[in-house]
């Protein structure tokens, strides 16, 4: 075995699909069989997790039942700014990765990442490097460099865009603004605001949009 399989990481997996977890978990011991791993369902449980503990790495997805992945993204980020997160979804990595970069993730990957591959978005990341494919590569460069038009999607700030998945999905105002620690009415000013943005009109066309580019199943 060599020194790097044999390295001692603490991971935090951060799913609410044990399955998921076990087969994450399952691949990474495959490769570091020293390696603790934590598992934690929900958001809350991960914040209460690193709050309480010292972790290498942290697998968080992007659709938990409490709050949604990005919103636990910045809070982890906010509680240690240097802790690696690498992000996973079911979802097109075009519609969801800049979004993610920009709110602080350090590598992305879908969920039908391949064993291999997982690995080595695991090894760059710990190395302080950063995971993703060519598409996004190539449209962060683009982005970068000024040939990027940027989408109306992208014109979202963090939290419309957080509210935007939230109504997507169905969630009513009041529990939206619960979830957020926020009145209805200004949940309400939000949506207002992102259905301009959008060229929008109602929840409806919201919804369809959100399918058509690939923000929820």
């Amino acid at each position: 075995m060599t020194e790097k399989n044999n390295a001692f990481y603490s991971i935090l997996l951060v799913d609410d699909h044990a399955v998921v977890r076990s087969g994450i978990k399952h691949i990474i011991k495959s490769r570091y069989p020293s390696t603790r791993c934590v598992e934690c369902e929900n958001g809350e449980r991960a914040l209460e997790a690193v709050k309480t503990a010292a972790y290498d790495l942290v697998f968080l997805d992007i659709s938990l039942p409490d709050k949604n992945g990005l919103e636990v993204l910045k809070d982890l980020k906010s509680l240690h700014p240097g802790l690696p997160v690498i992000l996973l979804s079911v979802f097109r990595e075009q519609e969801f990765a800049l979004r993610a970069f920009q709110i602080g993730a350090d590598s992305y990957l879908q969920k039908n990442t391949e064993p291999g591959e997982l690995i080595q978005a695991i090894e760059v990341t710990l190395s302080g490097g950063r995971y993703f494919s060519s598409k996004v590569a190539r449209r962060l460069s683009d982005q970068l460099s000024g040939k990027h038009e940027p989408d109306s999607i992208e014109s979202l700030s963090d939290r419309e865009y957080i509210i935007l998945l939230k109504l997507a999905i169905g969630l009513p105002l009041k529990e939206i603004a619960a979830q957020l620690n926020v009145s209805p009415k200004t949940v309400t000013t939000y949506r207002s605001r992102i259905l301009e943005k959008l060229n929008l009109t109602s929840n409806a066309e919201l919804v369809q949009l959100a399918v058509r580019l690939g923000l929820i199943e």
